[in-house]
Parts: structure tokens; sequence; C-alpha cells
């Protein structure tokens, strides 16, 4: 891999077996939902009021906005075009069976953090692509460790795609320019030894 390289250019050398090629072809069609999904984001109060509460709660007990669903409409609609056969969102109590005959399954949480719309904060898409082979919750229950590809979105200063396929993690930023995802870090890794490290301090009364 090479930096600058887009993710067109990525995906389509991953064709070493059918599985390969049915992930790539998921991935791609996350990125570019993920591209429309951030135009609309970058909109703000401006559009449509996405960021109000919709009066529910997701299968987390989160409070889901407007854009939450929005978002998982998106995905869900663009997975139907997809290898993907079932789907499991973080907006939904069940997984939705799209073609038990597909060999992909998906985890998703369309749009992470959407409580922090009001306030201008980076949010994301989380996605893990699973293999599926016509059992609607297997896929959700196995090991993490039969993982095909995962990473998520960042809908913030960039757009930005971090991604595994199992060999490595690569970020990716869009360049409205190349109208395509470029390689930004073939290789990105936590290094062994840091100064500092991040956590959710509200959890604190929580921890034993």
């Amino acid at each position: 891999m090479e930096i600058g390289q887009c993710l067109k250019a990525y995906l389509a050398s991953c064709n070493e077996s059918d599985t390969a090629i049915a992930v790539a072809a998921t991935i791609g069609l996350i990125a570019d939902t993920g591209i429309g999904l951030a135009a609309t984001i970058a909109n703000g109060p401006l559009g449509t009021k996405f960021a109000e509460e919709h009066g529910d709660t997701n299968a987390d007990g989160d409070a889901q906005r407007g854009l939450d669903l929005f978002a998982d409409d998106r995905f869900l609609t663009a997975l139907s075009h997809s290898p993907v056969g079932v789907y499991a969102s973080e907006e939904l109590s069940q997984p939705v069976l799209i073609d038990a005959s597909r060999p992909l399954a998906l985890a998703i949480d369309p749009l992470d953090g959407s409580s922090n719309i009001d306030t201008n904060v980076s949010i994301g898409t989380i996605f893990s692509v699973r293999p599926f082979s016509g059992d609607r919750m297997e896929p959700f229950l196995c090991d993490g460790r039969q993982q095909l590809a995962a990473g998520f979105l960042i809908y913030g200063p960039q757009l930005a795609l971090v991604l595994t396929m199992g060999q490595g993690t690569a970020i990716f930023i869009y360049s409205r320019a190349a109208g395509d995802f470029l390689l930004s870090t073939p290789a990105c890794e936590i290094p062994a030894k840091r100064p500092e490290f991040a956590i959710n301090a509200s959890n604190y009364r929580h921890w034993e």
C-alpha cells in the first residue's frame, strides 16, 4: 500500500477469493453511503431537524434522534444491493434478514455519538463484516476472530475511514478533488508506550 492510493484501487486488489471480493464490494458501499451521509450531517441545523430526539430508544437504551434513523435507513437501503445477507443495527431490535443465500453479515452502529450533533463534535459509523451461512442470529453471537473486516467512519473536520480487512489497520481520508478516499496511514498501530491515555471518567462511579 502506498500513501495516496485510492480506496477503489485498494479494494480492487482484494481479489484473492470470492469472499474477499464480496467483502471489498461491501466496504465500497459503506464508504459511498458515508460520503452522502457526511453531506447531510454538514448541513446541521440548516437542514431538516435530524438532531431532535425521535421519542424512542435503541437496543442499548440510548435516545434515538432523527439522524440515527436516517443513517440506519441509508445503510440498510445501500446494503440491500450488496453481498450482505443479514443486517444487525443498534437502531433495530432484531437483525434484518435480507437474503439467506448471500455470504456476509453486517453489524453496524449507523451513527455513534449522535447526542453530540448539537455541539458540532465528531460523530461516526462503526461496522463489522462477518461470514453468513443462513442463520439470522449466529453471525452476531460467534467469536470476534471470525470477523472478515471492521472499521469506522469519522464525520469531522475530515471524513475519515479507518479500516482493517485482516492485514493491519489503514486510514483513508476523503478527497473531494479525487472523489474517493485516499490512503493517509498504511499501517496504524497503538504505540507500546505513551505518556497519556483517555478514559470516560463519567463512568468512574460504576467501576469496582
